[in-house]
């Protein structure tokens, strides 16, 4: 989509002409001017140029002089000079010459605009936004400028309804892609964090506009929010595609073995019903805090958009990886202790990051945790299994190697040091089902001391757990220094396309989601005891079900 509002150049070169003589010599520079204009309408604007100049020199101080050489200028692509000698004319006393000047400094910027954003705007990346986004603004201020001499330019008034028009339509776009991008590049986990990420956000700008008063502002704020919010709601649909592609691979091509087992369709069924119901009730309660803010009442949606996280969490329980569970976690709990912390000592730097406490919100992030903990063991043991199979790949390459296969010293070294991170992962995960009660225990304490809004009570809970949870992090191996600085150098290296394409499929391919775990995942939902257990059986029952990824342990 081209800028198609824009018009020509207007030019005054004849102006000169008819003016009366302003001193000695005015006769020759008219004669310049002339043939100048002459040059101009061939096309010679080089030859312009230098007839324009020359009577400049003649008359350095008018006014249409400099902008009869601007318009050369430009023609022949001399932006910069074109600006400086239009933002000279732009002085001028006369309102004809000065509103032209200023007109045509703001289609120079559109014309720049236009030469930056391509044949594609809609697909210009972030920078070249930037960029043409800069000419459109300086193109808005000579435009209005242009309106303060003349009110009644109506190019001028033209031109900024269609830069308006323009940029709200290629901004709608842009979102659209940005967000299809993130959609087609994030694997599930990822993706699923963002929406969290993004909620989160959200939610914070609302608390922030309903402790302000009533204005012209608040209720544009109110209005951005609400905008924002249904933007959201609208990516749980891909969430939940996400979900059933990840959870369910399509079956292979005729005369093609699977990739891996097939799941039983009637257990995925259950299982996609489950987490698909998590995902729709986090819509609902999005829906609820924008209606709200629909209504003009901020301070009633903050309740519902943390209950969206929090149903988001459940699938994020569900499907996440015993080491990422384990960082959610310590995460989640490291926040909420700076953030009783505040409270119980109102000195603290974070005291003044939020007008009031947010006892909803820190209540059921601390229930979270709770949750968290109780599916730990769970995650631990299928961690625990995915070791065990390492374990014996490596024992079986060894001895293969024993049978007359050379090993050489950094094979050696290297086979050795995945055995000790495997029996740190081991020891991790049985401090994990060890400390696991406890976190649980003392996690729901601190929930119920928030609810009752009793941070002094709560905050040595809080501690406690963060002090269990970061000794089970301290179990698991760390990544080797240089290894890791390797990583980073390579992370940074610019890829080829077709190489960055290779590693996504790759990346997807290892994404799927084993029959074995779906199944596990039903199995335990089918455990059930108690109706006031529900919630939280679900969350033990989604452990056996997991998005895998590149190293899970």
């Amino acid at each position: 989509m081209r800028l198609l509002f824009l018009t020509g150049l207007i030019l005054v070169f004849a102006g000169i002409l008819s003016s009366a003589p302003l001193c000695a010599g005015d006769d020759e520079s008219r004669r310049k001017v002339a043939e100048g204009i002459r040059l101009f309408a061939n096309g010679d604007h080089a030859g312009a140029e230098r007839a324009f100049a020359e009577a400049d020199v003649l008359l350095p101080e008018n006014a249409r002089i400099a902008y009869d050489r601007a318009c050369a200028f430009e023609a022949q692509g001399d932006f910069d000079r074109a600006v400086e000698l239009y933002t000279r004319a732009a002085l001028s006393r006369e309102t004809a010459v000065a509103a032209a000047a200023r007109y045509n400094l703001g289609t120079l910027n559109v014309n720049r605009a236009t030469a930056t954003f391509g044949e594609r705007p809609e697909a210009a990346p972030p920078e070249v936004r930037d960029e043409g986004l800069g000419h459109l603004g300086r193109a808005v201020r000579h435009f209005r400028d242009c309106l303060d001499v003349d009110a009644d330019h109506g190019h001028a008034r033209h031109n900024l309804e269609g830069i308006r028009l323009w940029i709200k339509h290629m901004t709608a776009l842009w979102e659209e892609a940005d967000r299809q991008k993130k959609r087609d590049e994030l694997d599930l986990l990822k993706f699923l964090e963002m929406i969290q990420a993004t909620q989160l956000e959200i939610r914070e700008a609302v608390r922030a506009i309903a402790g302000q008063a009533d204005s012209p502002q608040r209720r544009e704020a109110v209005g951005v929010a609400e905008s924002d919010q249904r933007t959201l709601e609208e990516e749980i649909e891909y969430l939940k595609e996400k979900i059933t592609e990840t959870l369910a691979p399509p079956p292979p091509q005729p005369g093609q073995a699977p990739a891996q087992p097939q799941p039983d369709q009637e257990n995925l069924d259950k299982a996609l019903t489950m987490l698909h119901g998590w995902a729709d009730e986090s819509a609902g309660k999005m829906a609820e805090a924008a209606d709200s803010l629909a209504g003009g009442a901020p301070e009633s949606a903050s309740f519902p958009q943390i209950e969206a996280v929090e149903r988001l969490d459940r699938i994020f329980g569900a499907l996440a990886p015993f080491p990422m569970i384990l960082e959610k976690s310590i995460n989640t709990e490291t926040g909420l202790v700076d953030d009783t912390s505040s409270l119980v000592d109102p000195a603290a730097e974070r005291a003044s990051d939020s007008p009031d406490a947010d006892w909803n919100g820190m209540s059921v992030f601390q229930d979270r945790v709770t949750a968290l903990g109780e599916v730990l063991p769970y995650k631990a043991d299928q961690a625990e299994q995915q070791a065990e199979q390492a374990r014996a790949g490596m024992d079986a390459q060894a001895g293969q190697a024993g049978n007359g296969e050379a090993q050489t010293p950094e094979q050696a070294e290297a086979m050795q040091k995945a055995r000790e991170e495997i029996e740190a992962v081991k020891a991790a995960l049985a401090k994990a089902r060890e400390l696991a009660p406890e976190i649980s225990r003392l996690s729901e304490e601190a929930a119920g001391f928030l609810r009752e809004e009793d941070a002094p009570s709560a905050l040595p809970k809080e501690e406690e757990v963060l002090a269990l949870l970061k000794e089970i992090a301290d179990l698991m191996p760390k990544k080797d220094q240089d290894q890791q600085k390797d990583q980073n150098e390579q992370n940074n290296e610019p890829q080829d396309p077709q190489e960055q394409e290779e590693k996504q499929k790759e990346k997807e391919k290892q994404e799927q989601i084993s029959k074995d775990e779906a199944e596990a995942l039903l199995r335990k939902a089918k455990e059930r005891e108690r109706e006031h257990k529900k919630e939280k059986e679900k969350v033990r029952n989604a452990a056996g079900v997991r998005a895998s990824t590149d190293k899970d342990w």
